[in-house]
């Protein structure tokens, strides 16, 4: 389903004042007590800090005044949330990951990313069902906005600007590829002859700009083989890489199955091309 205009207008404007909201509060000032701690855990078990609560508040009350439709998956709610009926967003489902990277944010690290994305309610939940997407540093950087079917631009502040356009394939010595590391043992890791394959191995804690990297062309590729990666982390990215030219799989090569719940945990390769994933998939 390609989205009338009139109605991506409207999903971008919400996305757009979500976001800069939510990166208006994690720049801070924080209230003095806050800190970035814990006050609690979200429904997969992880701490939340206090920027990731008050991040999926500002999220449920600019949709809601600027949507007033639709149904939001949160990584930091247990149930789907009625957003109303009637609106530009009735049909879809939101899913929102508002600060992606918290732990890089709580200790100072300026890497972690706000992914939202619109996605048809009619078709599985997967990045191809995506219809309008937004993904964004929570420091400093432009968005970037992907659209089904008109491809994938960078939103410079005032509307949407340069198209995004992924890398070129390259061979596996010569590649700039994004690993996902973190809580995985030294004897245990599914990446080892992944990274010590790859010319240029990086990995930067926060999925959502990694993926958001490749669409760019900036990484070739981004792995995650730990079978610990929720939908709200690749769901909004991966519908960017599509639009972008890419590609965004399972680790068995085959497209992402539907996502049933934000609980799910999936292991993908997203890549520039097929012919890059396969190389990255050859190793794992």
């Amino acid at each position: 389903m390609s989205v009338p205009g009139g109605v991506a207008d409207e999903l971008i404007g919400a996305f757009v004042e979500t976001f800069e909201r939510v990166r208006a509060m994690v720049r801070g000032p924080w209230p003095d007590a806050s800190n970035g701690g814990t006050t609690t855990r979200n429904p997969k078990g992880d701490a939340q800090a206090w920027f990731d609560v008050e991040a999926h508040r500002i999220t449920v009350e600019v949709l809601r005044d600027r949507l007033g439709s639709g149904v939001l998956l949160s990584e930091e709610a247990a149930e789907p949330i009625e957003l109303g009926t009637g609106g530009p967003a009735s049909g879809f489902t939101i899913v929102v990951d508002p600060v992606d990277g918290s732990t890089n944010t709580k200790h100072g690290m300026p890497i972690s990313g706000f992914a939202i994305g619109a996605f048809d309610r009619r078709e599985p939940l997967t990045p191809r069902s995506g219809v309008v997407s937004l993904v964004g540093p929570l420091q400093d950087g432009p968005a970037m906005v992907a659209v089904k079917d008109a491809g994938a631009q960078e939103w410079d502040g005032n509307g949407l600007g340069r198209r995004l356009e992924v890398a070129r394939p390259v061979e596996l010595r010569h590649a700039y590829v994004s690993i996902e590391r973190s809580a995985v043992a030294a004897d245990r890791d599914p990446h080892a002859l992944l990274t010590a394959s790859v010319g240029s191995p990086r990995s930067l804690g926060a999925s959502t700009r990694s993926l958001a990297m490749v669409a760019d062309g900036v990484f070739h590729a981004h792995v995650d083989a730990r079978g610990t990666l929720t939908a709200e982390n690749f769901l909004a990215p991966g519908h960017l890489i599509l639009e972008a030219g890419g590609v965004i799989l399972g680790t068995n090569g085959r497209e992402i199955e539907a996502i049933d719940r934000l609980t799910d945990q999936r292991s993908i390769v997203a890549a520039c091309s097929s012919e890059m994933a396969d190389r990255v998939l050859a190793t794992i």
